[in-house]
């Protein structure tokens, strides 16, 4: 977390426009103090790392319960967001579906999609689906649309090359990607940096630079995938924490 907060000051100090995502799977798995305290301080990192959405995956979904989920919800500084998770017994979506920011001249709309997870209390419905429905009605509200996806980088890629209109795919899941990958058909972008595995999560974080138009069109387009290790110096104000917490 040290080294991640390292990075994105960075990046603040030397981009005139930042957006920090994650696609999801991201608050709570095997380890304490994010086990102990159902997410909490997970949430507390993001929110002093200054992130700006981050999409439910389905073990965020399967290791809380819908109480635990909304606490989570109402900590976060930044939007949690999910298309296709209802609250089975209300038929509700269990976390707002979007995001709108604006940048520059730009409005960006962040979509949010969860994999596939049933329990008593949580229904996933179909991403694709759910996709196919906000898309069209984003288009009218913004010139950018992001997706973040939890659903994995085949999926993703399916989802990219049936609906038009997607900007870029923020892609989660186990999967390998060694380079962003550019949908035929739709042009469709998909960025995929960590992976969500005991011993591997959060040590890898992608860079994407964009380039849009005027008309909010991706232009250009770079990506960096970096592995967090000992080259990259730990933010000292964020260490600080992370200790306190661990202790």
């Amino acid at each position: 977390m040290a080294r991640r907060a390292t990075l994105i000051e960075q990046a603040r100090a030397t981009a005139e426009h930042i957006l920090v995502l994650d696609a999801g799977a991201s608050l709570l798995y095997d380890r304490d103090p994010a086990l102990i305290n159902r997410g909490s301080t997970s949430i507390e990192a993001l929110n002093r790392m200054g992130y700006d959405a981050m999409t439910l995956g389905g073990l965020d979904i399967a290791m809380l319960t819908v109480k635990e989920m909304q606490q989570r919800q109402a900590e976060a500084r930044f939007p949690l967001l999910s298309a296709n998770a209802t609250i089975t017994a209300t038929g509700a979506l269990l976390a707002e579906p979007y995001t709108l920011i604006n940048i520059a001249d730009h409005k960006v709309a962040i979509l949010g999609l969860t994999d596939p997870y049933q329990d008593d209390e949580v229904l996933i419905t179909d991403p694709t689906a759910a996709a196919k429905k906000w898309v069209p009605e984003l288009r009218k509200e913004a010139d950018i649309i992001i997706i973040l996806s939890h659903l994995g980088l085949e999926a993703d890629e399916k989802l990219a090359s049936t609906i038009a209109g997607i900007d870029l795919i923020v892609s989660g899941g186990n999967a390998s990607m060694a380079a962003p990958k550019v949908v035929a058909g739709t042009g469709t972008v998909l960025f995929h940096s960590d992976y969500a595995l005991s011993g591997t999560a959060g040590t890898r974080i992608g860079v994407a630079q964009l380039q849009f138009d005027a008309g909010g069109t991706l232009a250009a387009h770079s990506w960096t995938n970096t592995v967090l290790d000992e080259t990259i110096a730990s933010s000292p104000e964020m260490e600080a924490w992370v200790t306190s917490v661990v202790r």
